[in-house]
């Protein structure tokens, strides 16, 4: 397990451990309040080399709170600064992500948190078939690419 997956894990133990004290008022978690309309919020990253382009979230953070600022500010300069590099999914991905870590689309109330506990055929959502099968593949086939394009303009020097 990731550190990144580890530290979500954590929280959401806390949270579902503490249910009932947050639907009686709240509680507090590393220095913050949490109440049911407290928002825990992931951000996202995008790194990009050629034609390769990879998106990744980080664990979720409440809100308000410093260390999910810290993150919403590192994963919008670290895809900024990288993300741009790959072609095309690169130039696509890039300011969506961007502006959705400004926008902090990835926010869900805990109220609705618990009752995705409640759900007991709750599952956490997978990534889209696309990220999973197409964006990959179309990665490892640029990767390819570039690699035979590489060779063969070295091959036209020999």
């Amino acid at each position: 397990m990731t550190k990144d997956a580890a530290a979500e894990e954590k929280f959401l133990l806390w949270l579902f451990e503490n249910q009932n004290t947050i639907k009686d008022g709240g509680a507090v978690y590393e220095g913050e309040r949490v109440t049911m309309k407290s928002l825990a919020v992931r951000y996202e990253t995008c790194c990009s080399i050629i034609f390769m382009t990879m998106r990744k979230k980080t664990p979720m953070f409440l809100k308000d709170s410093s260390r999910a600022r810290k993150s919403q500010i590192t994963a919008s300069i670290v895809s900024y600064i990288f993300g741009w590099w790959g072609i095309p999914f690169g130039l696509i991905f890039t300011p969506v992500v961007v502006m959705n870590n400004i926008r902090n689309a990835g926010a869900i109330p805990v109220e609705e948190l618990f009752k995705q506990f409640a759900d007991a055929n709750y599952k956490p959502p997978d990534e889209n078939i696309f990220v999973k099968l197409g964006f990959y593949a179309l990665s490892y086939v640029g990767a390819f690419a570039s690699l035979f394009a590489i060779t063969s303009v070295a091959s036209m020097f020999k």
